[in-house]
């Protein structure tokens, strides 16, 4: 097989995709432990500073609010220092945070850790948007967002895997230097930093339609409060309603592998087909509402479909939507979904508050049906930005 062959050629395609897309998982991944790692070692972490368990929200709630802060900022710098460095420099501040996380005296340096981990977060989160939007052919980035867009789901599971196999059998402390060294490792791992991109306005990288972003990330917002409201209550809802702790737990990590399938699956759809992709983001959200009206009725013959749709619609589509996005402004892809990104990260702030909330003084079935509403607002906005943008001049097939 030579050099000019087709089939050598496909082969180093899919090996440099591959590549990419790995790389960008893991750097996302990476990245989210700290608050995923905090969430699953709770208990432990509780019990040696004595702490209520409001403060162990609180702190998830300082991540949230930090990224959501720096985000746009971040999509900024990533497209003047360019992905590979962007990459590299979220994966110094993200192993540095779980160090301080490993090293902490007391809540303060928690605290401190956490607001540079959510830094870390929203650099990484945009940083990898751009590697993917710039490494991978367009015909395949619809599939690497699904992939990239894994990350999240792949550090939830590391942080609950932290306290069987870490917190309880050497201390929760190192749970977060192995965190740590996984980080530094990934950031090693990336390429060579390229030359910095070039943009016709050096002073400032400016995405395309910038009002359509932003009810885009509104809709993100919606989006994401009612998918993070699911993924903290839906176990302690599902025995609410009258299911075993052992049949919620299953329940939820059905939903879960429901929810990455979808991320990835319609990612891979999404490349066979031109067009239409921000109705599918519609679409997701809907679904995603139908699911929660079933969880309201609080029938457990209902609950296993209504978390299948909850998972696969509530949190099926980032991928999607990031791709959306990027594909929307090749130019500007960080600068973008740094933009966008920003009501995703207010979103996990507030919706699963709102959501504790509402289901402490009315009960579950009201919080559902707020998620509902959250769900649909979400479906609404993003129909009203693709309008926005249809009525701009941009074409109703994305550009390839």
């Amino acid at each position: 097989m030579t050099l000019s062959d087709p089939r050598a050629a496909q082969v180093r395609l899919d090996r440099s995709f591959w590549k990419a897309a790995a790389l960008a998982v893991l750097i996302t991944a990476c990245c989210s432990l700290p608050v995923f790692l905090v969430g699953g070692l709770a208990v432990q972490i509780r019990g040696e500073f004595e702490l209520p368990i409001s403060r162990i929200g609180f702190l998830t709630a300082v991540f949230f609010t930090s990224s959501a802060a720096f985000s746009a900022y971040a999509g900024r710098i990533a497209e003047r220092i360019g992905a590979q460095r962007s990459m590299r420099t979220s994966g110094v501040l993200g192993a540095t945070a779980l160090i301080g996380l490993a090293l902490a005296p007391g809540y303060a340096a928690l605290l401190a850790s956490l607001v540079l981990a959510g830094v870390a977060s929203a650099l990484a989160q945009v940083g990898a948007n751009l590697h993917l939007a710039t490494r991978v052919d367009r015909t395949r980035q619809a599939f690497a967002f699904g992939i990239k867009q894994s990350g999240i789901p792949a550090a939830t599971l590391l942080g609950g895997l932290a306290v069987p196999l870490i917190a309880l059998t050497v201390g929760w402390r190192w749970a977060f230097v192995i965190g740590a060294v996984l980080t530094v490792a990934v950031a090693l791992a990336v390429p060579p930093t390229q030359s910095p991109r070039k943009t016709k306005d050096e002073k400032r990288i400016r995405p395309n339609n910038v009002r359509a972003l932003v009810v885009l990330s509104m809709a993100g917002a919606f989006g994401s409060g009612a998918a993070n409201s699911m993924g903290s209550y839906l176990v302690d809802s599902s025995v609410d309603a009258g299911l075993g702790e052992a049949g919620a737990g299953l329940l939820f990590a059905t939903g879960s592998v429901a929810g990455l399938s979808m991320r990835v699956g319609a990612g891979w759809l999404a490349d066979r087909r031109t067009g239409g992709r921000l109705l599918w983001v519609a679409g997701l959200y809907l679904v995603g509402s139908a699911g929660f009206m079933l969880q309201a009725t609080r029938d457990t013959d209902l609950l296993w479909l209504a978390t299948l749709l909850c998972f696969a619609g509530g949190w099926g589509w980032p991928g999607l939507f990031n791709f959306a996005v990027v594909h929307r402004n090749p130019e500007a892809p960080a600068a973008a979904t740094g933009l966008t990104q920003t009501g995703v990260y207010l979103g996990g702030v507030s919706g699963p508050l709102l959501f504790g909330v509402v289901a402490e003084s009315s009960g579950y079935q009201t919080a559902w049906w707020g998620a509902a509403a959250s769900g649909l607002i979400a479906c609404a906005a993003v129909l009203v930005a693709r309008r926005m943008l249809l009525s701009a001049g941009e074409p109703e097939v994305e550009p390839s």
